[in-house]
């Protein structure tokens, strides 16, 4: 697999980490893959991400399959040299996702997880997230990270990195982002 965006080769097959430009993206074929054996070892009938819409269970049995499957660690928990940190993430959005009449360029979001497992949560409708906006995220464009274990740290992390991304111009939807452009309130 190569980066999505500066193409370094990350020698990786099903999930890529570019350090150099701190991007991250799950390969399609391999999600698909999972999502097509988590239906046949629960007997349903596979037709996309849509099997999954409200199937706590099955969700939960992809996200873990997928983990398994992958040589390169990431958990629930986001640590470097076994400390723990906090991470704001800015997904590219392909212009598809729309909420209250806005198109969303990126989705901004803070996370106490690695990201590359959050952004697995996003794609695979955790938290039973719009099917739309699951659709739409291409990868993540850019990640930071602060030490702490804190979650309050991470909200801030998402506010500032939204805010960065608001000013380039572009519509950002985030929980902490409440600039009247990006939620479409009049002035």
């Amino acid at each position: 697999m190569h980066c999505i965006t500066c193409k370094k080769d990350l020698k990786t097959k099903y999930l890529g980490i570019c350090e150099r430009c701190r991007t991250i993206t799950w390969s399609k074929k391999y999600l698909t893959k999972v999502l097509k054996a988590v239906c046949r070892e629960n007997k349903i009938e596979y037709s996309g991400l849509e099997s999954f819409v409200g199937q706590k269970i099955l969700i939960q049995q992809a996200i873990t399959k997928c983990i398994n499957g992958l040589v390169e660690p990431i958990s629930e928990t986001f640590e470097i040299d076994m400390i723990r940190h906090q991470s704001a993430y800015a997904i590219k959005l392909d212009k598809t996702w729309s909420k209250k009449g806005i198109v969303y360029d990126y989705y901004v979001g803070g996370t106490g997880k690695h990201p590359a497992y959050r952004f697995l949560e996003h794609l695979l409708l955790y938290k039973n997230a719009p099917i739309e906006r699951a659709n739409s995220m291409k990868y993540i464009e850019e990640f930071i990270w602060k030490k702490g274990s804190n979650s309050t740290l991470n909200y801030k992390l998402e506010e500032n990195l939204a805010k960065k991304y608001c000013k380039n111009g572009n519509f950002v939807y985030s929980d902490t982002h409440k600039c009247s452009k990006c939620r479409g309130l009049k002035k």
